[in-house]
């Protein structure tokens, strides 16, 4: 019983002296590999010669959400004649596995107890040269230049205290033993989603957190959706607040020459 005492006293001793990392964005390779790219081409709209409004000229902001095991989507927020709407895209199948039955040859082998098992092998199709004929999605909803500053601004601030220590389906903390030496303690995720914020030519992603600041993010992200959802850009007001106060403390993060960098431009 004493024995037992003991490791739940030790245990309750590591986690109180448990000190998490900076919790903020991991950067990201923003859709530079082949699957992310064609994510990309699939959900995110195409530059025209009169409007420039995509990611390659840093006009716009949004999301990209990356489930393990349904369909992507994206929201992200166009300036037109009469103002702001946001645009989301949802696919009717997953992008990540319709592609790589194309990308990949399934074969089927029995092992020699009669077990049949299936294993996927790489062809000679490239992600870059898959094109997907998939029906998608789109519903609008018309938002005021006050709620698209404040959410730009967030994503902004948030992308840019991000940090490239860390993938984004990796948690660290820092634990103090008892003989008072610290070690790094990692946590990988397996399912859940990744979830892509970008801004202005930048981006940085977060796998299902599940407290602090980065979860406030992804709330807000859903408050987003569900303004979508409903048609009711209330909703978005209604989070105006939190968002405004998740930006002040991702500003925290930012190194000291950075703040008063900000405090001087604005």
């Amino acid at each position: 019983m004493k024995k037992i005492l003991s490791i739940v006293l030790s245990l309750a001793s590591i986690l109180a002296n448990a000190q998490r990392l900076p919790d903020c964005l991991r950067t990201s390779e923003y859709f530079k590999d082949g699957y992310q790219a064609l994510v990309e081409r699939m959900l995110l709209p195409e530059s025209t010669e009169d409007e420039y409004d995509d990611l390659r000229f840093g006009r716009i902001w949004g999301i990209v959400i990356l489930p393990s095991f349904s369909q992507e989507e994206s929201v992200y927020c166009l300036r037109t004649s009469f103002g702001f709407k946001l645009v989301m895209r949802l696919p009717e199948n997953s992008i990540w596995y319709t592609a790589r039955h194309i990308t990949y040859d399934e074969k089927k082998s029995t092992t020699p107890s009669g077990i049949q098992v299936s294993s996927m092998e790489r062809n000679n199709v490239r992600w870059e040269d898959v094109e997907l004929d998939m029906n998608v999605k789109v519903r609008e909803l018309n938002i005021t230049r006050e709620q698209a500053s404040v959410l730009s601004e967030l994503f902004r601030m948030a992308i840019n205290t991000s940090t490239s220590l860390m993938s984004s389906y990796e948690s660290y903390s820092i634990v103090t033993k008892e003989n008072g030496e610290k070690e790094i303690q990692k946590y990988e995720g397996l399912d859940g989603e990744t979830t892509l914020f970008f801004y202005n030519g930048c981006a940085a992603e977060c796998w299902s957190p599940e407290e602090g600041k980065l979860k406030r993010l992804i709330d807000i992200r859903q408050a987003i959706r569900d303004a979508i959802d409903n048609n009711d850009n209330g909703i978005i007001q209604d989070a105006l607040p939190e968002a405004r106060a998740l930006t002040l403390e991702f500003r925290e993060l930012l190194p000291d020459w950075a703040k008063e960098y900000l405090e001087l431009s604005e």
